[in-house]
């Protein structure tokens, strides 16, 4: 026997004889709580003090009263029961229960550097709680892991350089002041809830978690917020997220600086097995085998809508899980279900029940209301706001859309803008052709409208049947209700075409129950009738036409009608001679048009008539300027241009010739005219005092 095993054996057995002697002194043989806390050194002072036990059994201390030997602190010869009726345990057993990090040396004073001390009690506690005595304590390691207790203690940490990795370096401390309370805490973290937060390792700080099982498996993650029944729950690595709601971010992997806010907000954000997360609202029968067999349940109907919807979610489909925390970040959830099913996604934000629940791969989206965009599975760019607004819209993207029910049906629509109640809101959307650039605003404007791409329409119950019509501009309230044609302009307050063509101008004001529009177009023949007077702005302001943008033909009943009041005239004289004797050599001859002739040919018509040159040169050589008495005229013009656009009506940079550079002489015909008649008359008057 060694000499180690023979010390052990003779301390039990005067162990034993102790406990005997102890057992047989005189009744009233007591130790004091000053004796006992003296006896038993700091340790003993905080179970004490701390009210770790009821009880000391009095017979112990009674037998160190008649002893002669100075009291050591050996803790295992001190017996201790909680009460009478409870087992014997040594004082020694019961300090063991948790460490305090003045065991190792630590003073508490706020000056001297307590590091070693902790480091060494985390390394003895093992994963027991350390207690740290009321003071204020330096500890500048870095990655302390322990949990740490102990009212009125604080606690300087050093916090890690990617604490700081958004700070600028005036603000930098690199140290965190810490103040510990009753309940074990890690270092840096504030963990409450059974098996919220116990595999977080050294490099987790700043996380905060509230709930049964939230943070529950987080080892590494930084600077996340999770309040709620297992919130968080999955998460390990991830950074600086908030949620609060049961479930809320619980089942994915991949997620940063995002906000879910709800019972099951954001709940598969990031998983790694889509296909589990689309049971959650996808398939109501839950049934693998086949997730489309329920005639009238919310997966069935998406089924009818889109037949490839089923491609789209199966194993092996088009949507794949997310492989890094960049892939789903900067996302907000707030309500039941907002984002539920987003398994890769960024920036996206859904602030309603069931908001953009069922978005798989959805990106920079928004939706505001419930069920807004809540079967979103792969568009970007779409914003939702109104109960059900854009409810089925399934890989549009780029919708602008507000209002109750606006675009509820659409499954495809694509770069929309649809403001109003019920707004366009059993437009199916068929894949092609599709919803496509359309502007609807008004209340019901478009409600059963089915296709169609490219139409404004603006007012209350606009477009309302309007089926598959695109390219329309329509405006006003119930303007073209049950127009269902292409390509047309629709203006006025109950203004209906009494025709389907395509092209058509209508403007009129329906409730004045004409037989005509007040304007009515053809543009594919180039008509337009018009019920109406027109006359310029202001008197004699506007010309009709232009040097280079003539008109080619008028018709009139009448002949037009120019001023000759002598009221607007001055220096009224005779025609002088000189005039009339330039005139007179002025040949008329006949002519062809140069365009009548490239278009018809031989087949184009002879006109009579003058060449205005001709006139010019014929007065020039007199003397005279044509131009200043009004026989002719001169215009001159530069080339213009115009942008070519795309299908899209976008710029595409270039443009086009839209009229050559140019110049035109021109001749006013009703001044030729009374010319030709004063000429007339004076040879004539000649005639005549000849006879």
């Amino acid at each position: 026997m060694d000499n180690q095993t023979s010390k052990n054996k003779e301390f039990r057995q005067k162990n034993e004889v102790d406990k005997e002697a102890n057992l047989k002194q005189e009744e009233g043989g007591k130790i004091s709580r000053r004796q006992l806390m003296a006896t038993m050194g700091l340790a003993g002072a905080a179970v004490v003090s701390g009210g770790l036990f009821s009880t000391l059994s009095n017979q112990a201390f009674a037998a160190e009263k008649e002893r002669k030997d100075p009291i050591t602190d050996d803790a295992d010869r001190i017996s201790y029961s909680y009460s009478e009726d409870q087992i014997k345990r040594t004082v020694a057993d019961k300090l063991r229960e948790f460490v305090s990090v003045k065991d190792f040396g630590a003073k508490g004073d706020g000056v001297a550097d307590d590091t070693e001390a902790f480091i060494a009690a985390e390394t003895k506690a093992k994963g027991k709680f350390i207690y740290v005595p009321p003071g204020t304590y330096n500890a500048y390691e870095q990655h302390l892991s322990g949990n740490y207790f102990g009212k009125g203690a604080v606690v300087i940490f050093r916090t890690p350089e990617t604490f700081y990795n958004t700070m600028p370096d005036s603000e930098k401390t690199y140290q965190w002041e810490v103040e510990l309370g009753a309940i074990p805490q890690p270092v840096l973290n504030e963990f409450y809830g059974k098996s919220s937060g116990t595999k977080s390792q050294a490099e987790a700080y700043t996380n905060t978690a509230v709930g049964e099982e939230s943070l529950k498996t987080l080892t590494t993650g930084k600077q996340n917020t999770a309040v709620g029944f297992r919130s968080q729950s999955e998460n390990k690595t991830q950074y600086s997220n908030v949620s609060l709601g049961s479930d809320s971010l619980s089942k994915g992997d991949f997620f940063s600086r995002s906000v879910a806010v709800g019972s099951n907000a954001m709940k598969w954000a990031g998983t790694q097995d889509p296909i589990i997360a689309r049971h959650e609202l996808w398939l109501d029968e839950h049934d693998v085998r086949d997730p489309w067999s329920v005639p009238g349940s919310t997966s069935y109907f998406l089924l009818e809508m889109n037949p490839e919807v089923a491609d789209l979610i199966k194993p092996g489909g088009l949507f794949p899980k997310a492989s890094s925390a960049e892939e789903v970040m900067g996302n907000v959830g707030v309500g039941r279900n907002a984002l539920l099913q987003l398994v890769k996604g960024r920036f996206n934000t859904a602030f309603g029940y069931q908001a953009l629940s069922r978005s798989y791969t959805t990106e920079r989206s928004v939706a505001l209301g419930a069920y807004a965009l809540s079967n979103s599975l792969a568009g970007y760019d779409n914003i939702g706001i109104g109960m059900y607004a854009l409810r089925f819209n399934q890989t549009g993207n780029r919708n602008t859309v507000i209002g109750y029910d606006a675009a509820y049906s659409d499954v495809f629509a694509d770069r929309n803008v649809i403001i109003g109640y019920r707004a366009l809101r059993d437009a199916k959307g068929d894949k092609s052709p599709s919803n496509t650039l359309n502007t609807i605003i008004g209340t019901f404007a478009g409600q059963n409208k089915t296709n169609g791409m490219a139409n404004v329409a603006i007012g209350a119950r606009t477009l309302l049947n309007g089926q598959a019509g695109s390219r329309n501009v329509v405006v006003g309230t119930e303007a073209a209700q049950n127009y269902t044609g292409n390509n047309s302009i629709i203006i006025g307050n109950n203004a209906e075409p009494t025709t389907q063509q395509d092209r058509v101008l209508w403007v009129d004001y329906g409730n004045d129950r004409r037989s005509s529009p007040f304007i009515y177009g053809d543009m594919g023949n180039d008509i337009m009738n018009v019920r109406a007077n027109l006359r310029p702005d202001k008197d004699a302001s506007q010309s009709l036409g232009a040097p280079s943008r003539r008109w080619d033909s008028l018709y009139a009943q009448n002949g037009t009608i120019n001023t000759s009041d002598e009221r607007h005239k001055q220096q009224i004289s005779a025609i002088p001679d000189e005039w009339l004797d330039a005139w007179e050599e002025v040949d008329y001859c006949r002519f062809k048009f140069n365009d009548a002739v490239e278009e018809k040919g031989e087949k184009a018509r002879w006109h009579v008539g003058i060449i205005a040159q001709r006139v010019h040169e014929v007065f020039q050589k007199r003397g005279l300027n044509a131009f200043e008495i009004g026989l002719l005229c001169y215009d001159k013009w530069k080339e213009e241009r115009v942008d070519v656009l795309d299908q899209e009506g976008k710029s595409t940079g270039k443009t086009q010739i839209s009229a050559k550079e140019g110049d035109l002489w021109s001749i006013r015909a009703d001044e030729c005219q009374f010319m030709e008649m004063a000429l007339m008359r004076r040879e004539l008057k000649k005639l005549k005092a000849a006879r």
